[in-house]
């Protein structure tokens, strides 16, 4: 199977917000809104900051293909890092990125059953009970199928589109520009909520994407293109779970 054949590494770049809010609000700031420092903010902060750290402490020891998941995690606990400092804990940016988390671990149980070692076993177990917690008390609002299709992949568009003026091989770019129209095909359709055409749609991006990895995987971490590339094979990765695609092979 392509997705065991991929070579590990042992460091991994952290970057920003994987999993952006389904749709904009307005930025203001209140008093109420904007206490980013009281007592249940610093609290929600430290679990998250612990639930990034369990994460990396995993790194060393996950393949590549398996890495970008973990991207995409990471990433999602970032995102709402930043809202809790921007915002506070009762803004709706908060909320929605809150629930994005919930949703990234809700469908990462077959992934952390595939990392799972005698190395990384403890680490996971205590980062699946804090998410568990974090949805407990934060609440857990089940998104459509074609609502949360539509935000995988309008991630990966921005991401593709992102990719404009960054070293990568000519083919490999052109590849990747291929995709979009693709891609915007499935944003169309899960906008309009036809569950079983969008299905059709991603499903068939998710192996074309799936044929890529080789080349994903020749682009050297100190290229700036590799955290694109990465967000974009956990992206992939990511939706094949939720999905609940079969293994590519």
């Amino acid at each position: 199977m392509i997705r065991r054949e991929l070579p590990c590494l042992l460091t991994l770049i952290l970057s920003v917000g994987a999993f952006s809010a389904l749709s904009p609000i307005p930025a203001f700031e209140s008093t109420a809104f904007a206490a980013s420092g009281t007592p249940e903010a610093e609290q929600a902060k430290n679990e998250l900051q612990r639930l990034s750290s369990l994460l990396q402490s995993t790194e060393k020891y996950t393949e590549r293909v398996e890495l970008a998941r973990l991207f995409v995690l990471k990433q999602s606990i970032e995102t709402v890092l930043a809202s809790i400092e921007k915002y506070g804990m009762g803004h709706m940016q908060t909320i929605r990125d809150y629930q994005s988390l919930i949703v990234a671990f809700r469908f990462s149980g077959e992934f952390f059953t595939r990392v799972q070692t005698d190395n990384t076993r403890a680490a996971i177990q205590e980062a699946l009970q804090i998410s568990q917690h974090i949805a407990e008390a934060r609440g857990f609002d089940d998104s459509p199928y074609t609502q949360i299709t539509k935000s995988i992949f309008s991630q990966m568009k921005k991401l593709i589109d992102d990719l404009q003026g960054v070293a990568l091989p000519p083919a490999l770019l052109e590849k990747l520009y291929a995709l979009r129209p693709g891609i915007g095909d499935v944003i169309a359709i899960a906008s309009q909520g036809d569950r079983p055409k969008a299905f059709a749609a991603a499903s068939a991006l998710h192996s074309r994407i799936i044929a890529l990895y080789p080349e994903f995987s020749t682009i050297a971490i100190a290229n700036p293109a590799f955290e694109i590339i990465l967000n974009i094979q956990g992206l992939n990765e990511f939706y094949a779970e939720f999905a609940q695609l079969p293994p590519t092979l």
